[in-house]
Formats: structure tokens, C-alpha cells, sequence
């Protein structure tokens, strides 16, 4: 397999919403009004290593069930974002496609694995790979691994099933250096509109959102940030930001920064 074509599909409801937000999309309703951003930076990790990415976000999609059948057709691969609020839609999603194709391996990744480990696996069970924490280098191990040429025992970051196991690769690895992570790629959801609420605008189109920083520097003991992000605080340099802006200013008309806390002022009690 020289080319791996990955369709990311992407789910963000809460449990037992799934059919009213597919009520919505019928309607013709725009149910997403910020772009999956951390799936853009999945993907264009992916493109610069030569594979072919799709983005599905079936919050924008019309007949979402349909869109699911017919996208893993073709794919050697799935990845899907987990939140804890939509674990049981994506368990769902995920029986779905293993019904249909019991040899597509399927990923997942985002929150719920990086606070649950390897009991995400446990409660999306149609799943085969988790990846915890920064996945921008793991993802890349992985589908190294699905090509056979890297070992997911190798792998920081990553949970997996093995003999009727759960077995866990190395430990997850914290990206320091955010400058050194390319650009998402904003055009795998050009088919998308976004910034709008019941197809109403509250952003001068064409919308997008961009990332300054990862984490928090405060410790507050009610937040999930320090344990999502081990309480390691991490920006973007000005000049990176801005060179990210001058790249979108033609093409978007607004955008919204969507940091867990943008600009902070730390103190030495913070730091």
C-alpha cells in the first residue's frame, strides 16, 4: 500500500443527540459552526508524508448515514475525533463501518483517549488503534504500522488491540515546539461552510479558526486542562501566527482564535 486514502469522520454531539442533529441537517440546517481543526492538523501531517486525506464532518452533511456508507468505501483507513460527551455516537458509528468492512482499521483520537487511556478502546470496542495527547507525529507512526513497515508497540502515544488485548506503545509525547508543525490543511473542508447557526451568518464568510497555543498555564483544580495537556503550557511564536495569517487573509473574510486561554499573563506563580 503506497498511498493510504484516510476518511476522518467527525462527530461532536452529546449521547442520545445524534438523531435530533440529523433532524437538523435534513432541514437543511448548518450544525457546525466552527471547522474541525485539530482533524486539519491530522491531515496535513498525513499529506506531507504522500497519502491522500478526506475530512468528513457529518455535522455539515445533509444525510449524514448515507455520507458514512458510501466515504468508507474506498478507504484503507478511518480515524474518528471521541469527545466523552459522544463516545456512545462514535461506538455506533464505528460498529457500523466494522459490519460493513471488519478489515478497515479504524483509529481513534482526541479527548476522551487522552483522559481515558485505554478504556476509550473499551467504550468505542469496533475500534482497533487510540492515540493519546499531540498526535501529529503518532498518526504518522501509524499508518506505518497499518503499511506493516513500524511496530505500534514502537509507537509513543498509541493504544492498541492485540491477541484479544489492550497493549500500550511508548509513552505519549508532548509537542513542544507548536512552530514546528505545519499549517492544518484548511482545504479538505472547502465543501463546508462554517460560522453560521440555523444558517444564519455571525461571521463575515468565508469562516475559519486557527491555533496559538496548547494548554493553560493556570492550575485551576475544576479544569481538565492540566491533566488533558499534563499541565504543560505551550505557544506559537508571534511571527509564526502572523505568517498563518497573511496564508489565510486572501481566502477567509473572518477568523476565530480557539486557544484554551489566548494570551495569557503568567506570573511566577503561574509559570
Amino acid at each position: 500500500m503506497k498511498v493510504l486514502l484516510v476518511k476522518v469522520l467527525l462527530f461532536d454531539v452529546k449521547k442520545g443527540l445524534f438523531l435530533l442533529a440529523r433532524r437538523k441537517m435534513e432541514a437543511g440546517v448548518q450544525a457546525s459552526y466552527s471547522p474541525p481543526i485539530g482533524l486539519l492538523y491530522f491531515g496535513r501531517s498525513l499529506e506531507d508524508e504522500g497519502h491522500s486525506v478526506e475530512v468528513v464532518d457529518f455535522y455539515c452533511e445533509k444525510n449524514p448515514m448515507e455520507t458514512l456508507r458510501k466515504s468508507f468505501v474506498s478507504a484503507d483507513a478511518v480515524g474518528l475525533s471521541v469527545y466523552t460527551n459522544n463516545y456512545a455516537d462514535t461506538a455506533y458509528v464505528a460498529q457500523i463501518i466494522k459490519d460493513h468492512n471488519p478489515d478497515l482499521p479504524i483509529t481513534i483520537g482526541g479527548p476522551h483517549c487522552t483522559s481515558l487511556l485505554d478504556k476509550a478502546l473499551l467504550d468505542v470496542p469496533a475500534t482497533d488503534i487510540g492515540v493519546v495527547g499531540d498526535g501529529e507525529h503518532a498518526i504518522k507512526d501509524v499508518v506505518k504500522a497499518l503499511e506493516g513497515t513500524k511496530k505500534l508497540s514502537e509507537i509513543p502515544g498509541v493504544y492498541y488491540r492485540s491477541d484479544d488485548k489492550i497493549k500500550q506503545g511508548k509513552p505519549s509525547e508532548i509537542i513542544k515546539d507548536l512552530d514546528s508543525l505545519p499549517y492544518p490543511s484548511r482545504h479538505l473542508i472547502d465543501k463546508y461552510e462554517y460560522g453560521k447557526i440555523y444558517n444564519i451568518y455571525f461571521h463575515k464568510p468565508k469562516f475559519t479558526s486557527i491555533v496559538t497555543s496548547r494548554g493553560c498555564p493556570f492550575h485551576c483544580k475544576f479544569c481538565t486542562r492540566d491533566f488533558l495537556f499534563r499541565k504543560t503550557y505551550r505557544k506559537r511564536s508571534a511571527e509564526n501566527v502572523v505568517e498563518e495569517f497573511q496564508e489565510i487573509n486572501d481566502k477567509y473574510g473572518s477568523v476565530t482564535i480557539v486557544d484554551d486561554n489566548f494570551l495569557p499573563i503568567q506570573d511566577e506563580h503561574t509559570r
